[in-house]
């Protein structure tokens, strides 16, 4: 499977709120979820065995005892680097939370020149709450308590060579993370921002969730203390906190999903993932010849989205933003095609946005530069020359 966005978390003993949590994040643009089960009491592949027989979760069983999440990390970024192109390494109670589009995967499209996206953290309180809500966790828990600098990791694993921390990667050399500002992010933490998108940390939820938690102990061993305390849940539970509603919009749409099938979430999840470049070459066709030009664009959005290496899936997107008259996009992924692939298609392409944009000079050197490497290769056919040449004289003719 090829997956845009995926998510790596352990899990043990988190029966609860583990499916809203899931569910959730398929809702805003996560194709899949890999959860690492660390001897949960009840299975979680029981727990979720619809969502795991439609492929949308994926259970690794991992009865490990010493440093089991850094290891699930590490193991997760060994075998399955490649299956996903962004991997959100989150924590069970914690939500990622989109601001500026519904769907993470159009906010990570804008991050694609960077290896990873480190999201601030917002911490959230009891709400009052001694025993469990009935209520949604989003619903349930409104009031947050602090911002923190503290941040989660949102990586291109093909960029990661080892986890440091539940919050932070070192990185292939010459690639790094950044904040939502851009900003290079060299470890767990980093000055807090939510424009773009945030993280809720129901770090407490209710005094019996709190005291199960307790129960679990730590996934990841800390220097400074030996596991958690009820007194600290006592104390924020006199801090009144402030509302914060950001994530509020989702919880009606979630209610409705939590009631429908796997098999229709996977509809709405994976229409799109796992689909070969010749299936979008047909479809794209298809709506371009039935007038359906939205529907297009969005195929060709998400061809690029999910085959970024092939060099023509850049050149079809390259031609199909020059017809529709976006130069700049066009004249982009032509670029790229020819970063993929150094080849007299990429740069024939590359000639035909500089025409369209009126760039005399540059058609006539690049039509050059192409005659000349074909040359050099014994290839230059007289059907690729006439094109050069017709390619040229359109330019001169437009009078530029």
């Amino acid at each position: 499977m090829n997956y845009y966005t995926s998510i790596c978390a352990i899990a043990k003993d988190e029966d609860h709120a583990l499916k809203e949590w899931v569910i959730y994040h398929l809702m805003i643009g996560f194709e899949a979820v890999f959860i690492y089960d660390n001897n949960s009491k009840n299975p979680v592949r029981t727990l979720l065995a619809d969502l795991v027989e439609e492929q949308l979760v994926h259970i690794i069983d991992w009865p490990v005892h010493e440093a089991p999440q850094l290891s699930a990390y590490a193991h997760y970024i060994t075998n399955f680097k490649a299956v996903s192109r962004w991997t959100a390494f989150i924590d069970i109670d914690e939500f990622i939370v989109p601001k500026q589009a519904s769907d993470m995967r159009d906010i990570l499209a804008a991050y694609e020149d960077n290896a990873g996206l480190a999201v601030s953290w917002m911490m959230f309180g009891s709400n009052g709450h001694v025993s469990r809500p009935s209520d949604l966790c989003i619903n349930a828990y409104a009031n947050r308590l602090e911002t923190s600098q503290h941040v989660k990791t949102i990586a291109q694993c093909r960029y990661l060579a080892k986890p440091l921390s539940p919050h932070h990667f070192e990185y292939l050399k010459d690639h790094y993370c950044v904040n939502t500002e851009r900003v290079p992010v060299s470890g767990a933490f980093s000055y807090y921002t939510d424009d773009v998108c945030q993280v809720n940390h129901y770090y407490y939820k209710s005094q019996q969730d709190f005291c199960a938690k307790i129960e679990r102990g730590f996934a990841t061993k800390l220097k400074s203390r030996d596991g958690y305390d009820l007194a600290e849940f006592l104390r924020q539970a006199h801090r009144a906190g402030e509302p914060d509603f950001s994530i509020s919009r989702y919880a009606v749409p979630l209610k409705r999903l939590m009631h429908r099938s796997a098999k229709f979430l996977k509809s709405l999840v994976q229409n799109h993932a796992g689909k070969s470049v010749d299936h979008f070459f047909q479809e794209i066709l298809r709506q371009v010849n039935t007038g359906k030009g939205d529907k297009a664009e969005a195929l060709v959005q998400s061809m690029l989205r999910y085959h970024p290496d092939h060099s023509g899936v850049q050149i079809l997107a390259s031609t199909f933003y020059r017809k529709k008259g976006d130069l700049g996009k066009a004249r982009s992924c032509a670029i790229n095609a020819i970063k993929i692939e150094s080849k007299a298609d990429s740069y024939y392409e590359l000639l035909q946005a500089e025409q369209a944009m009126g760039n005399s000079e540059q058609c006539k050197q690049i039509a050059a530069f192409i005659r000349s490497s074909l040359g050099r290769l014994g290839q230059l056919t007289e059907a690729w020359d006439a094109k050069l040449r017709a390619a040229v004289a359109a330019q001169d003719a437009s009078g530029e």
